[in-house]
């Protein structure tokens, strides 16, 4: 078993996936797991990277605004989801911006500008003038 599961994460690095190993919040990781049951996914990967994917659609890095602290009460538990290389580097943009931020904070700022709606958004799609001989 053990063989299987690192033969399918090799697999997923070698088509450009990467780890976004993070703190967040208990209070986040019960969001995520009551969205995969909403949306009917089988992984907390599959909605984090959903939800990384619609706020890139929607919302540049440059627009975040930094939240106040949580509460020191606050439990944090570490995740690593595998995701695509550029919803990682999304991530990391935010993180960026704002000095001391961690990948968690930077997770849960998106999550928070996205909501529970994980459906994609409307795009508009451009028609393509054909070319006259």
């Amino acid at each position: 078993m053990k063989e299987l599961v690192q033969q399918q994460r090799a697999e997923l690095y070698a088509t450009g996936n990467r780890n976004l190993n993070m703190a967040v919040s208990e209070a986040t990781i019960q969001q995520i797991d009551s969205l995969k049951k909403v949306y009917r996914l089988r992984s907390r990967d599959a909605i984090v990277a959903r939800i990384i994917r619609k706020a890139s659609v929607t919302v540049s890095p440059d627009q975040y605004v930094q939240r106040a602290a949580s509460s020191p009460d606050t439990v944090y538990r570490w995740i690593s989801p595998i995701i695509a290389i550029e919803l990682v580097d999304y991530v990391k943009e935010i993180q960026k911006r704002f000095r001391n931020l961690s990948l968690g904070s930077a997770f849960e700022m998106v999550f928070a500008e996205v909501g529970h709606d994980l459906s994609n958004p409307p795009i508009q799609l451009e028609l393509m003038e054909a070319a006259t001989p």
